[in-house]
């Protein structure tokens, strides 16, 4: 007799077109997932070249003005006045304290 017919439908590996129409189907999906991929997900890789500071850098300035600012009042003898002004010098900088 011959081969069964249902096998073609089923994709059996004795059939060369359907297997070929597979791989060609798998390859088109990777592709289709390897281009999304790169289209959606390199933009987030790419720093803009006008971005604006970083906030490490923001606070790291605001930490350099306020600690500068209370030195001038010893902890001894002013301790609650250096506290409060470094507060204040970080609150009007948008930075916690």
């Amino acid at each position: 007799m011959g081969t069964d017919p249902r096998s073609k439908l089923r994709g059996a590996p004795d059939t060369p077109g359907l297997a070929a129409h597979h791989r060609r189907d798998t390859m088109k999906t990777l592709v289709t997932v390897l281009a999304l991929g790169i289209l959606f997900g390199l933009p987030a890789l790419v720093q803009p070249t006008n971005a604006a500071p970083s906030m490490d850098d923001v606070r790291i300035k605001a930490l350099q003005d306020c600690s500068g600012m209370e030195k001038k009042y010893t902890q001894y003898t002013w301790d609650v006045q250096q506290l409060e002004l470094y507060r204040a010098c970080m609150a009007q900088r948008s930075q916690q304290e």
